[in-house]
């Protein structure tokens, strides 16, 4: 078998390697004998698939499934001296004892052989590799030791630095800016709904209403209609607006030691991401391109344009910086339109703090407070025995907003009781009550102790009397 290193595009040996017969061939041809693949270590959701085709939660042991799948969560597997560490929304299967992965990312560690969409990837012992199997970035890398690399008649050395691409057939420099595996994860996150505007739906197979607050489940999708947006925010921070005409699919959400792992399907139309540093693992995958950033903002179209107005953003094999677009294989000048002006302003108004205070005047009969508008403003009345009631506060005006949602003013709005709300407020059973006013708006959340007015007040406990206690009887003899 002839080997080379360096740059060559391997025209003619891709197109041998193509060949259903001879991927077949590789695939039965098992090389060194190996160990039988064993689970290591489950970490969240991975399931495995037996002949009689159903999926069931694996299990450390032995590997017994002929397909391998994971969604929010992780896979270990051991063979011979190495491991292999499957990460979030991979696909995989068992052909003949070995390994091949077919779509998503993995972390391999030597002395182990397997095989990457019928390429034959050999690590020596020492030696790790990652695979990144995602649209218009399908790749193996080395980062310590020289992995091997065979398809066809001929076999690629690829040394610790640098990158095989599966598409171009060819070697070039590599360094890695998402080291995934380094994290260990921790437990499962949220994807909530924070805002939205028009007709949006969520649902795994029908979809229903969607409402604020609702959280999405891993495989649940999120679509908005014509005119329409919603913003989904995520544990440890960050948000993504969808887009009108678009859908959204949640693949995962994790906490883990490095913050939180987000793995995001865009189906169609598009979605602005705001993810601050430090936040976590980000990653948002359309049909066409896979992204990735570390502390962005950045706008991504199904059909593979990508915008970046902060930080950076891993497209594809492409380092898109802020104030620049990809198109195609193409990078550009940015080139800002009405659809971005429209999210850097939903932005800023999302950055609004929230400001709420008291202006309840003594001796008057109504409970005002202030906040940002567009807030969400409740009262709180706790008794001493934990039961809890609640009314909401209506702004005292309503709030002007243009066709997208956005208020006319960002002057502070005043919230006060409905008369309904002061009525059953008074009506409460008679006892000590705790009172709190709390707001919440985006991801903001803010409380306050209010000054209630004495009208609006339930009766106060009945006093109980203290019976009196006889004191000592003085004796006069």
């Amino acid at each position: 078998m002839d080997s080379y290193d360096g740059e060559d595009t391997l025209g003619r040996m891709w197109k041998v390697a193509a060949r259903p017969a001879l991927l077949l061939l590789l695939t039965l041809s098992l090389g060194t004998a190996q160990a039988q693949l064993q689970v290591q270590q489950v970490y969240g959701s991975a399931e495995g698939q037996r002949a009689g085709g159903l999926w069931s939660p694996l299990q450390a042991g032995p590997l017994q499934a002929q397909r391998v799948r994971t969604g929010a969560g992780r896979l270990e597997l051991r063979w011979g001296g190495g491991t292999a560490l499957l990460n979030s929304a991979v696909q995989a299967q068992v052909n003949g004892g070995k390994l091949q992965v077919m779509a998503g990312q993995a972390y391999v560690t030597g002395p182990v052989q397997l095989y990457v969409r019928g390429y034959h990837l050999n690590v020596p012992a020492g030696g790790a590799a990652r695979v990144d199997l995602l649209p218009r970035s399908a790749r193996i890398a080395a980062l310590r030791g020289t992995a091997r690399v065979a398809f066809g008649s001929r076999t690629v050395n690829v040394a610790a630095g640098s990158q095989f691409s599966l598409s171009a057939a060819r070697t070039s420099a590599y360094q890695e800016s998402d080291p995934w595996y380094l994290s260990r994860i921790t437990g499962r996150g949220d994807a909530v709904i924070e805002a939205l505007r028009g007709q949006v739906s969520v649902g795994q197979g029908q979809l229903r209403p969607a409402g604020v607050g609702q959280s999405l489940a891993e495989g649940q999708r999120l679509r908005t209609g014509r005119n329409s947006w919603a913003e989904l925010g995520f544990t440890g921070g960050g948000y993504l607006r969808l887009q009108a005409d678009s859908e959204l699919q949640v693949t995962a959400v994790q906490t883990s030691t490095r913050g939180r792992e987000v793995w995001l399907q865009l189906n169609r139309g598009s979605a602005w991401n705001v993810v601050a540093k430090g936040q976590g693992g980000y990653r948002l995958t359309t049909p066409v391109i896979s992204t990735a950033v570390r502390g962005t903002v950045y706008r991504v179209d199904a059909g593979g344009l990508v915008k970046v107005f902060e930080g950076e953003v891993e497209a594809g094999a492409a380092a898109v910086q802020g104030g620049q677009q990809l198109r195609g294989e193409h990078l550009e000048v940015l080139q800002p339109d009405a659809q971005d002006a429209l999210n850097l302003s939903l932005d800023e108004l999302r950055a609004q703090p929230i400001g709420l205070r008291d202006l309840t005047v003594p001796g008057e009969t109504e409970l005002a407070v202030q906040a940002a508008p567009l807030s969400e403003v409740w009262l709180e009345a706790r008794a001493e025995d934990g039961v809890l009631w609640a009314w909401p506060l209506r702004p005292q005006a309503e709030v002007a907003v243009d066709g997208e949602g956005r208020p006319l003013s960002l002057n502070p709005v005043t919230y006060t009781l409905s008369p309904v709300g002061r009525q059953q407020l008074a009506a409460l059973p008679a006892g000590r009550y705790t009172f709190r006013v709390a707001a919440r708006r985006y991801d903001q959340r803010q409380e306050l102790s209010p000054a209630l007015p004495a009208s609006v007040l339930p009766a106060p406990a009945p006093s109980v009397p203290v019976p009196s206690v006889p004191g000592p009887v003085e004796n006069r003899d």
